[in-house]
Formats: C-alpha cells, structure tokens, sequence
C-alpha cells in the first residue's frame, strides 16, 4: 500500500521518536559548526584576495651581459603580509622579496638562470612546456652583443 505524504507530515512523526530527534538535533549542531567553519574559511580567504595588490611591470635589462630583444612584461603582486611577488608568467619565473625592488631582481636573476639552462638544452631534450618557455625566452633575450 502506497501512502501520499509529505517530508513535513514524516518528519513531524519521526520527531515522536526521542532517539530520532536526538540524532536530528545532533545533525544540526554538526551542521552548523561545519557552516560556521566554512564561513570563516571563505572570509580568510577573502582576506588574503584583499591585501594582493597586483600591478604590471616592464623589464627593459637584465644586466650581467644579456641583451633584452623585447621588453618583458611582468607582473608585481603585494600580498597583505608586505611581501612581493614578481613573476613573468609566460614562462613561469618567479621572483620573491621583501620590497618591489628585491623580488624584481630575483626575478631578473631567475630569468638569467632559466635563459643559461634553457639556451644549453637542444629541443629533443625538453618537454612542451619548457620547449615553449625556451622560444619565449630566446625571442626576448640575447647574449650577443647587439649592434
């Protein structure tokens, strides 16, 4: 036999039973911890997004013997602890600091060093993505001395 009845009518009748509203109630409060929880990740998280301050940089020399052919656009990111982050994406080089200036050097000398391992590596030693990387490298900088 079929019965028509809805989840209300069936939670009211289950609520007679103490042992099933004791479990309900116990559900609930793990429920909404879990929710208070959450939420409190979600504002952290919130709070970091706030404090990045994100802005785009040029690189027009590197420096130390190496031409650059084309400027390379970068980006410089403040986190909300002060520290910096400056990274040219396209190749995924990373430079860290605690000022602009010292993450861009880093980032300068991380360059430097992808350009030095990259520029020794023929093609059939590299994956696709260091491949790619290595093209976008070398169509931006040199060693040659330009005329």
């Amino acid at each position: 036999m079929i019965i028509n009845i809805t989840f209300s009518d069936w939670e009211a009748e289950q609520m007679k039973d103490p042992e099933f509203a004791r479990e309900c109630l116990l559900a609930s409060k793990h429920y909404q911890a879990e929710r208070r929880r959450i939420k409190k990740r979600i504002k952290a998280r919130e709070n970091i997004t706030k404090g990045r301050r994100e802005k785009s940089r040029i690189i027009l020399s590197l420096g130390d013997g190496y031409n650059v052919l084309k400027p390379i656009r970068i980006r410089l990111k403040r986190y909300a602890d002060n520290d910096f982050v400056a990274d040219w994406i396209a190749v995924r080089a990373y430079g860290y600091g605690e000022s602009p200036e010292e993450a861009i050097e880093n980032l300068r000398l991380a360059i430097m060093d992808d350009y030095d391992d990259l520029s020794g590596c023929t093609q059939s030693e590299l994956g696709s993505m260091l491949l790619k990387s290595r093209e976008i490298i070398m169509a931006h900088i040199s060693r040659e001395a330009i005329p």
